[in-house]
């Protein structure tokens, strides 16, 4: 059996991160970019956060499952998270918090085309559905 070699992770730097926030607040999609950073969730994570998920009493996001666009199949699947230690409670910071805040009382993509299974979820784009793992995996290739 082969040697399986971990892929090593490539955070970004504190100037990093300033850089791409810089850039990305002119973005529709900056609070899940922002949301990203201050939390370490995956996108297929953010994707498929749930409004109950989300304790905005305990200033928590509990992480369940994940959902991502599979375009061999040409649909959307729930899955679990990546690993085994992905399921798990993270504590929202001030700024983690603003931004679920400022989702939840603005304006809902949710219309008459979005299944009832998206209904809950957090960000939905303007067509009324999630957001394809693409385009956040391309911004953050490019830095935006």
């Amino acid at each position: 059996m082969p040697i399986q070699v971990k892929k090593e992770i490539d955070f970004f730097t504190i100037d990093e991160q300033r850089a791409f926030i810089s850039v990305a607040k002119d973005y529709a999609n900056y609070p899940q970019f922002r949301l990203i950073l201050e939390t370490g969730m995956r996108t297929s994570e953010l994707i498929g956060l749930q409004w109950k998920n989300v304790d905005f009493e305990k200033k928590e996001i509990h992480i369940r499952r994940t959902l991502e666009y599979r375009y061999s199949l040409k649909k959307w699947t729930w899955g679990p998270p990546k690993t085994n230690h992905g399921i798990r409670i993270i504590k929202m910071t001030e700024k983690a918090y603003e931004i679920l805040m400022a989702v939840k009382n603005g304006h809902s993509n949710i219309n008459d085309r979005t299944p009832e299974e998206f209904k809950d979820i957090v960000f939905l784009n303007r067509t009324g559905f999630p957001t394809k793992n693409s385009t956040y995996d391309a911004a953050f290739a490019e830095d935006v």
